[in-house]
């Protein structure tokens, strides 16, 4: 199955990234966008095929390496 894995700044948390990618747009005459974050998208194939246990291993990644539970959030969705 393939994962995409989604990870944001929680909302609490200031993003100065978004913040400077938003004056730069600004900048550039688009006074129309707002609230920009920044975030990355990972992607990757897991050979689980069940549901279920699939989440648990990524759950787990998410916590131990992949994210900063404290800082970040995260969603992922799954492709055949």
């Amino acid at each position: 199955m393939k994962v995409k894995l989604l990870i944001r700044i929680k909302k609490e948390i200031l993003d100065p990234q978004g913040k400077a990618l938003e004056a730069s747009i600004s900048h550039l005459g688009h006074k129309d966008i707002q609230d920009v974050r920044i975030g990355k998208m990972i992607e990757f194939e897991i050979q689980e095929q069940e549901k279920e246990k699939a989440k648990q291993v990524i759950d787990q990644l998410c916590q131990q390496i992949l994210t900063n539970p404290l800082l970040e959030d995260y969603e992922y969705e799954f492709e055949r």
